[in-house]
């Protein structure tokens, strides 16, 4: 099975670059996310949930 990587941009989308990052999908094309992402996600969820915390 060959893998082709493609990623298309709306030039106006102001989106940072840094925020940008590749995906993995699998046979079934879904997201594989590394444990890298999964702790990074998690850390940003919980900076959400405190700030919402401080809200209520």
């Amino acid at each position: 099975m060959e893998t082709t990587s493609s990623l298309a941009l709306d030039v106006d989308d102001h989106i940072g670059p840094a925020t940008r990052e590749w995906l993995a999908l699998d046979p079934d094309g879904r997201i594989v996310r590394t444990p890298e992402h999964e702790a990074r996600a998690a850390e940003i969820g919980a900076g959400v949930d405190q700030a919402r915390g401080r809200k209520t």
